[in-house]
């Protein structure tokens, strides 16, 4: 989120003003915030709340708390300005401390749908903090809540902060009228002080000692009656009479009141008659100054042009009048809102209509240099000249990134009169880039309505941009036909447009759309004309894309990846990130195909963060397919199924059929190993009906082909299969899509041989086999591990680029599957080759978990995890939801738990949006930490197993829990041998457990209900396994062990009856008895004191035999 600007004087805690009084009644309530974790402050104007916070908050400034002060106005309701001005109170950057949490914001997107998760990292954040500086208290200040009321964002987001903040931060709300902020559970569950009007009232004896103590004045009973009838205690009627008071006598004082009537009219009265004191010069730069919501010295200086600005508010203050002083690194002053409105009705007596305008206008312009537009568009909204307010909006949006800027457009547009923006074809063109991310269809509305205004002012300019603009929606759902139309209507304005600008625009979008419409000859033709053009910006970036977008599917990947590392070279594709990442998206699909698996993770997960971020369905829809098709060449088939799942998901929700067709027969394919082919091939003509039912662009429907094809012929529909596989050789050999070619021809190689066909076979073996060893075509769309493994078979054995198919395995299976596959092949019989390619898949296709660390995990005692044994510290955990998370799933490990069931269990009280967002960051911050300590986020070599709908912690070879250990010990007990031939067995095993058995289950969740059937559980199999131990040592002579193990047992468990007998007898046996009467009298003692009960009456049976 870029361009909103930060205005520091809402953040800075204001001065106290001179007038300031503090009864001792609310003195007390003063000392009472501090051990709140909210404080709810609602009163009309002029109660003085925002006083009490400040007074209330002076003295623990000084003690070293954290005041994180944020005064609201009128346009925070946007939350674009909110947010900036949240993160830079809570996380300022002189702090030098809050990286990773400015970045947050920095990095969240779209504003709209990110803000709660937002919420949730924040949070996070003041958890660590308070976690690593607990002695420091965080004051967390809304001042003027009022002003967002109609914002449920906002309201939402600090109820949020309320229930999940920790308890060394605290909330303080001050509102003018009720907040809504407090359920009647929140008023129940949370520690909340909660402050009206009727605390901020003056009691008459208050009101006589403040007359005394600040004016020196006794005023008469009568006068007191008369001024609380009137004020009914209200402070700044009050103050407004003392200061009367201090000027006039106290009978002048009775009759001003007597003809006020309310204290509303009393304040506008009074106000008047202290305005009517002050001199001309001084009034009338008040009547200026009330203009601007807050100036500074030097804004007066040049938008009034009042050279003395500095003096005359320093009389201000001197004067007691209702200013506000804020201190930062420049000094800004404010008026009371009320004393800012009398000062506004005054206005027209000082300045006439035509002075007012004008000083709107310098404000603008100063704001306009100090690049506060928002300010400058308001300015010029109230003084009537709203063409300036177009033209600076049209002039800025022109500057912007417009896909970057998404939260400042939306700022500007809604200052905007909507008939204005109705009418202007620059002002809807501009407004499409906020829709653009959220609703595709309400982007294109505004883009047809620019177009037709445009088109009868004829700006073929602008008509060319809005065309190209609409044509980029096509695109996110791969609606050729859409952009045939674009395509249309640029040839149209081609007979119209001169001059190179203009001309060399339509070459470059006329050399887009050949390749979309996969005419890669002419697309050729065009490439070499676009080349010759000087083109900026994005009409540059535009060559470098679609010139990789034609080589990679023309085959010819490392022209393509030369000209997408161009585009990432530029400087607007380092300053957009969403043009990198559509560039990067460009970038793997070639990494990937030309499987370069140094660069490929970093750039995915770039690619996936910036998708992420921006919400960009499409970037997404593109990512997650790759990292499927990397899952699958990892040989992880279930990681790349649910990772393919994920990317059709976002297609779909994009609206783009073609793409989500394509990961089905995908899909599919993959799964054409697993049986029931049958059903996968039903599903693969559905996808593929889908797919051709319209033109697709990027050569889908030929990788379809091809796909339906190799399904077919494993499903024994040998007459589909041919029919698919030529279809597809024919179409890629049209267009010159070689490596889709070559692709195709190995799946119609395979068929072949399946028949029975061994020269047909062989001729597409060695077609394949030449495209890919002389392109060096390692990855295919339409990629299918048991047909490359016997078709390599194949080459090794008939001679056919043997080295290089050998080659290909050993990329994929490794250096000993290649050479076992070498000596292998050459001695199999060519009927027995497709028998081999099982065997080998069944010999080296899984997954290899050599290279994934080991790690293991303590449930029992303090919780701990460590991987590689490298344990990883507690503090990592930024909150104890985070940890409380990964506990929970290894509790459950190996079984999926609901996304639903996590946030009912951590997050309780939130509803589902919020309790979402919050699992969401503490999935964030949960795999950060993994992937610190070597784990990896996605695929098999990651314990965390995300689905759309659940998380897991995966059971196996990787993950190493004492639990499970335990457990297994415990099952190996319950197979040995009753006698005492498998004594010697039992006291090993039973050693183990108590080893492991360290302390409880998770202790430190003792109150947590999740946890409390498994502690108890475990706990009863330990204490059966130390009295079966226990009698182990005593019948071996081993004493001193046994006391040690059932003392250590009575420690953990004090009322364990089992232990208590145990150990009795062998004090008894052992002719102890000063030990067996203390055992016996404090174990009784213990039981009928405590538990009111008499213990087992085995125990006192045993103790007997004492007497």
């Amino acid at each position: 989120m870029k361009g909103i600007p930060v205005l520091k004087s809402k953040l800075n805690m204001p001065q106290l003003p001179p007038t300031v009084a503090v009864p001792e009644r609310l003195q007390r309530l003063i000392n009472e915030i501090y051990e709140r974790q909210a404080v709810i402050i609602t009163a009309p104007a002029g109660y003085g709340k925002t006083t009490l916070m400040v007074t209330a908050l002076s003295g623990y400034h000084s003690k070293g708390c954290r005041i994180c002060w944020y005064r609201l106005d009128e346009e925070d309701r946007d939350l674009a300005v909110f947010y900036t001005h949240l993160v830079e109170t809570l996380f300022p950057e002189e702090e030098g401390i809050w990286e990773e949490p400015r970045s947050h914001l920095a990095n969240c997107g779209d504003i709209f749908t990110q803000h709660q998760y937002l919420n949730a990292l924040f949070c996070q954040e003041l958890w660590a903090f308070c976690n690593l500086r607990p002695d420091i208290k965080i004051f967390i200040v809304i001042d003027d809540f009022q002003q967002i009321l109609d914002t449920p964002e906002i309201t939402g987001a600090i109820q949020f902060f309320i229930d999940n903040l920790p308890d060394s931060c605290e909330v303080i709300v001050s509102s003018r009228c009720e907040t809504g902020l407090l359920t009647g559970k929140r008023r129940l569950e949370k520690n909340i002080l909660e402050i009206t009007r009727w605390e901020l009232c003056f009691s008459e004896e208050e009101l006589a000692g403040l007359i005394k103590e600040k004016y020196g004045l006794t005023p008469e009973q009568s006068l007191l009656q008369k001024i609380m009838l009137h004020t009914e205690g209200w402070p700044a009627g009050i103050i407004l009479v003392c200061q009367m008071l201090s000027r006039s006598s106290t009978d002048e004082a009775g009759n001003v009141l007597d003809r006020s009537g309310r204290k509303e009219l009393l304040f506008q009265y009074i106000i008047t008659e202290v305005l009517n004191a002050l001199d001309h010069r001084l009034l009338r730069f008040l009547a200026k100054a009330a203009i601007l919501r807050e100036f500074t010295a030097a804004e007066a200086i040049t938008v009034f042009e009042e050279e003395n600005a500095p003096q005359l508010l320093e009389k201000c203050e001197q004067k007691g009048l209702f200013i506000q002083k804020i201190f930062g690194a420049t000094t800004t002053y404010r008026f009371h809102s009320l004393f800012r409105e009398a000062l506004q009705q005054i206005q027209p007596q000082h300045l006439s209509p035509e002075e007012v305008k004008n000083y709107h206008l310098k404000a603008a312009a100063y704001d306009i240099e100090h690049r506060i537009f928002d300010r400058a568009i308001e300015h010029f909204i109230i003084c009537g000249n709203v063409d300036l307010a177009v033209e600076l909006v049209t002039r800025e949006s022109a500057r912007l990134i417009a896909f970057e800027a998404v939260e400042q457009l939306r700022l500007w547009f809604k200052l905007l009169p909507e008939e204005l923006v109705s009418g202007n074809g620059y002002l809807l063109y501009f407004k499409s880039f906020i829709h653009y991310q959220r609703d595709i269809n309400d982007a294109m509305r505004l883009l047809e309505q620019a177009l037709a205004i445009f088109q009868q002012e004829v700006n073929c300019a602008m008509q060319i941009n809005t065309l190209v603009a609409m044509a980029h929606m096509y695109v996110q759902s791969n609606d050729i036909l859409g952009i045939k139309r674009i395509n249309a209507q640029m040839s149209a304005l081609s007979k119209i447009v001169q001059g190179p600008p203009l001309e060399g625009m339509l070459t470059v979008f006329d050399f887009a759309v050949s390749i979309w419409e996969e005419k890669f000859a002419r697309g050729a033709t065009l490439s070499r004309c676009v080349k010759s053009l000087v083109m900026v910006g994005e009409w540059h970036w535009m060559v470098f894309i679609y010139s990789c977008a034609m080589y990679y599917l023309l085959g010819d990947l490392n022209r393509a990846a030369r000209h997408v590392k161009e585009a990432l070279e530029m400087d607007l594709v380092k300053r957009a990130e969403l043009l990198r990442g559509y560039t990067l998206m460009f970038y793997s699909m070639i990494l990937q195909l030309k499987d370069e698996q140094d660069m490929q993770p970093l750039i995915m997960e770039e690619l996936l963060a910036i998708g992420e971020k921006h919400d960009y369905k499409f970037i997404l829809g593109f990512g997650k397919r790759l990292a499927a098709l990397d899952s699958y060449r990892r040989h992880d088939l279930e990681g790349a199924l649910a990772l393919l799942d994920a990317s059709t998901h976002f297609f779909e929700e994009l609206g783009n059929t073609p793409m989500a067709s394509s990961n089905k027969l995908s899909r599919c394919l993959w799964q054409c190993r697993q049986g029931n082919n049958s059903e996968l091939l039903a599903g693969a003509k559905k996808a593929l009906k889908v797919l051709t039912a319209a033109p697709s662009g990027l050569c889908l429907q030929e990788i379809g082909l091809s796909v339906l094809g190799a399904i077919a012929r494993d499903s024994g529909d040998y007459k589909l299969a041919e029919k698919s596989l030529t279809a597809a050789i024919k179409r890629s050999k049209s267009k010159g899509a070689r490596q889709i070619l070559c692709g195709s021809c190995l799946h119609l190689a395979k068929l072949c041989y399946n028949a029975g066909d061994q020269a047909r076979g062989e001729a597409y073996l060695r077609q394949a086999m030449d495209l890919a060893s002389e392109n060096k075509y390692v990855m295919f769309w339409d990629m299918h591990f048991p047909t490359l493994v016997e078709m390599a078979a194949r080459c090794v054995k008939n001679q056919i680029h043997a080295d290089y198919a050998q080659a290909l395995i050993a990329r994929y299976y490794g250096s000993e599957a290649a050479e076992f596959l070498g000596r292998t092949a050459v001695l199999t019989a060519d009927d027995h080759l497709k028998d081999f390619a099982g065997a080998f898949l069944s010999r080296y296709g899984a997954h290899d978990e050599s290279q994934a660390p080991r790690i293991s995990v303590n449930l029992f005692g303090r919780f701990s995890i460590a991987v590689n044994g490298i344990t990883i510290p507690e503090n990592e955990w930024k909150t104890k939801k985070i940890a409380g998370v990964l506990k929970f799933l290894v509790v459950h490990r190996g079984r999926p738990v609901s996304k639903d069931r996590l946030m009912e269990v951590f997050w309780p009280g939130a509803d589902k949006k919020s309790a979402s967002m919050s699992l969401r960051a503490a999935q964030y911050e949960l795999k950060k930490v993994l992937r610190k300590y070597g784990v990896a986020a996605e695929g098999k070599a990651s314990i965390l197993n995300e689905k759309r709908d659940s998380l897991e912690v995966r059971a196996g070879s990787l993950l190493a829990v004492d639990v499970d250990s335990f457990l297994a010990f415990s099952n190996e007990l319950k197979v040995l041998p009753p006698n005492k031939s498998g004594n010697g067995q039992k006291k090993i095993i039973l050693e183990r457990m108590v080893a492991l058995y360290r302390r409880d289950f998770l202790e430190e969740e003792v109150y947590e209900d999740w946890a409390f059937a498994e502690r108890e559980e475990l706990r009863s199999i330990y204490f059966g396994s130390v009295i079966e131990l226990a009698g182990i040592f005593i019948m071996n002579g081993d004493n001193r062990k046994a006391e040690k193990l059932l003392l250590n047992t009575l420690a953990m468990d004090p009322y364990n009856e089992e232990a208590c007998l145990c150990l009795l007898k062998l004090y008894i046996a052992t002719n102890q008895r000063g030990r067996a009467v203390k055992l016996y009298s404090d174990f009784v003692n213990r039981f009928e004191k405590e538990l009111r009960i008499k213990p087992d009456e085995r125990l006192a049976s045993v103790f007997k035999e004492l007497e």
